[in-house]
């Protein structure tokens, strides 16, 4: 039981240690969050209830000024000498001759406000920050400046009015106008303004009275410029984009970075040659007066004027050009790329460059006989030049070509131009296309070109040879390179296997377009396919010719059949298609004759692949199918009879055939001197008998010798009576 008591009074031993712990750690963060809440309180700068405010600094005092404008009236702040707040009574300690503001913080102070507001409020406007940020950050950052220059008093917290809060900068963008303005005035770095003026072209109106010159304007940072125009003739009308002007200079509000294009237009007559010098003079700030204010009442002590808060930053910027007595010109040679005789008639157009190709050009001219022409006056510059039409016959050259144009000067450029051509192509097919061809080809067919001079219907015109079109295995071929005109093609030469035609065909060649080199026209030619049919006479004896039908043929086109060892390879010829209703193989009727289809051109064997019983087939027939005439050809073949094998082959192959079963069989024994005998007589040729095919002759002898004998004495015995 102790035991367990000592335990528990050490558990709460341990349990009132750690809450004392715990006490003392919330009162520690206590302390700390009351220390910073009351350092926050009491330090940093204030942030000042207003509606306008304003900055600026008086040299007679050496005080920094600030004031706001409120809905009432307007409560001044002032940060003296000693940089104190003012009192409760707004007012300011008198500005002793100790502990003043020194020159360089003054310079420094300077460059805030002339960086800051309200100079610069558009710039940082831009920049996304507003205008009380802006007055906020402009603000503290005087302050900050005085404190980094270790100026007297700068230690010193500022506290504007009793009513104001603490000032804390909004957002990253017012932080950052803060520290730009606090580098700007440290530094010596004031915010970068740009002006600048260029002269980009001068040219000639179309009038060439006028000469038009187009600059432009550059400004960065800067609130206005005014542009003057200096070195014209005197009372020059002087127009700006179009609008003439009451005096050679004009005034521009700018934006914070701004580009603009102007164009000067004035007479060309007394200003060639004479010096146009462009000014551009821009600033930023307000250049007024800037009043602080002024209390009726004495109490207050007067703060008085300051001029010009910021002086305003001026930039200038000049740019000059001499123009010339006459703008420069273009000058266009023209000539045939073939003849290089000079052509007239082409217009031609001058462009900017770059432009699109349905853009106005700036002037057109055309060419003349002699195949020159000249554009109109051109400012100093480049330019595209298009050919915009040409002559009826043309090919219109589409590419532009660029020269760079110079006050004074004529720029030549030579230019040519191809004619447009005509060329014929021929399609050659076979009468029968799509049928089987033989050895016809439609390669080779030679056809003449004449090109036919003087009007049409003014009688027989005049052929002129121009060139001939071979065809190809396509039976294609084509004559490029023709003039324009009227044609007539005929067939010289048919290719093989074809019958030539006599017809003719006309054809026109008419230029088309300027886009077009080659108006091509096409010529469709046909030919008739050399067929004929062939007649096959068989014959079953060569010197009987006994008609023998049933026998079938195919024919091979030669040119088709492979070799095997020298041996045309049967088993993989194709045959060719020789009757009407597409067979390959035909038969000999009963007159022992066929007649195939029109075959086509080439060079056939013929084969019998059905013989008649009793007959050898006879060897393949070689038919030539030719142009010589239209008719059919006819062929004869003839088949030899089978000779039969005599009896005794018969019988000695039997006796071998039972021979060789004799020997096959399981027991072989010797045959005996009996079965010899009996074997040598079987073997013996047989007696003639009746009706044998063999024997015939001789019993038609004997009877036809015995019939003469008797009839001789029955001749004999009537002659003996008679007698």
């Amino acid at each position: 039981m102790k035991k367990n008591h000592d335990k528990k009074q050490n558990i709460k031993k341990h349990m009132q240690r750690g809450m004392t712990g715990i006490i003392i750690l919330l009162g520690f963060m206590a302390l700390m969050v009351w220390k910073k809440t009351a350092k926050a309180s009491v330090s940093g700068f204030l942030k000042i209830p207003y509606e306008k405010m304003y900055l600026a600094i008086n040299d007679t005092s050496n005080v920094i000024q600030a004031y706001q404008d409120t809905s009432d009236g307007a409560v001044a702040y002032c940060l003296n000498s000693r940089l104190q707040s003012p009192d409760g009574n707004q007012s300011y300690g008198g500005a002793g001759d100790i502990e003043r503001i020194s020159s360089e913080g003054i310079s420094a102070i300077r460059n805030v406000i002339a960086d800051g507001y309200p100079l610069n409020t558009r710039y940082w406007l831009s920049k996304g920050i507003p205008e009380d940020a802006q007055r906020q950050a402009t603000q503290l950052a005087i302050w900050s400046v005085l404190a980094s220059m270790h100026e007297e008093g700068s230690d010193y917290d500022y506290f504007a009015y009793e009513k104001a809060a603490p000032i804390n900068l909004d957002g990253v963008d017012t932080a950052s106008m803060y520290r730009t303005l606090a580098e700007n005035a440290l530094d010596g770095i004031r915010i970068k303004r740009d002006l600048s003026i260029s002269v980009t072209g001068v040219s000639a109106s179309r009038s060439e009275e006028e000469i038009v010159v187009s600059f432009s304007v550059s400004a960065k940072n800067l609130d206005a410029c005014t542009i003057s125009a200096e070195g014209l003739e005197e009372g020059s009308e002087i127009k700006l984009d179009g609008e003439t002007l009451s005096e050679n200079s004009w005034k521009v509000e700018t934006e914070l970075s701004d580009r603009r294009t102007y164009t000067l237009s004035f007479p060309w007559k007394g200003n060639g040659k004479k010096q146009l010098v462009l000014q551009a003079t821009g600033y930023a700030g307000d250049g007024n007066q800037v009043s602080v204010f002024e209390p009726a009442d004495s109490a207050y002590q007067t703060m008085g004027k300051v001029e010009k808060i910021g002086m305003a930053e001026i930039k200038h910027a000049e740019n000059g050009i001499k123009l010339p007595e006459e703008p420069g010109k273009i000058q266009v040679k023209k000539y045939d790329g073939e003849t290089k005789e000079p052509l007239a008639g082409v217009r031609f157009g001058v462009f900017p460059l770059n432009v699109p190709s349905d853009s106005d050009p700036i002037c057109e001219f055309f060419t003349g006989n002699d195949g020159i022409g000249m554009s109109g006056y051109l400012a100093d510059g480049s330019y595209e030049i298009r050919e915009t039409e040409v002559p009826e016959g043309y090919i219109r050259t589409q590419e532009p070509k660029t020269v760079t144009v110079r006050a004074g000067q004529i720029v030549d450029s030579t230019w040519e131009n191809l004619p447009a051509k005509g060329a014929l192509s021929l399609k050659k097919r076979s009468s029968e296309e799509g049928a089987f061809s033989g050895d016809a080809s439609l390669a080779g067919a030679v056809y003449e070109v004449y090109f036919l001079s003087g009007q049409e219907g003014n009688g027989e015109r005049e052929r002129i040879l121009m060139g001939q079109i071979v065809t190809d295995e396509a039976g294609e071929g084509a004559l490029g390179g023709l003039p324009f005109g009227d044609y007539m093609v005929t067939e010289v030469t048919p290719p093989e296997g074809y019958w030539k035609n006599p017809e003719e065909y006309e054809a026109a060649l008419r230029y088309q377009d300027d886009a077009t080199p080659v108006v091509e026209v096409m010529v469709a030619a046909e030919d008739e396919m050399i067929r004929r049919p062939v007649i096959l006479k068989k014959y079953g004896d060569a010197g009987k010719e006994i008609p023998l039908p049933h026998a079938g043929f195919s024919f091979y086109l030669k040119s088709s059949l492979v070799q095997k060892e020298g041996k045309y390879d049967w088993e993989e010829a194709e045959p060719a298609v020789i009757g009407g209703l597409g067979e390959t193989v035909l038969y000999t009727d009963s007159n022992g004759k066929l007649e195939t289809a029109p075959l086509p051109y080439g060079v056939y064997l013929v084969r019998e692949t059905d013989v008649p019983e009793g007959y050898e087939p006879c060897d393949e027939l070689e038919v030539q199918i030719e142009g010589e005439s239209k008719g059919e050809l006819v062929i004869t073949a003839i088949n030899e009879k089978r000779q039969e094998e005599p009896e005794e082959e018969t019988t000695t192959c039997a006796e071998t055939t039972v021979q060789e079963k004799t020997e096959t069989s399981e027991v072989q024994n010797e045959p005996t001197t009996e079965e010899k005998t009996k074997k040598e007589t079987v073997q013996a040729p047989a007696s003639p008998e009746t009706g044998d095919s063999q024997n015939g002759g001789i019993w038609f002898l004997i009877l036809g010798s015995t019939f003469s004998i008797i009839l001789l004495f029955v001749c004999l015995w009537v002659n003996r009576r008679r007698g």
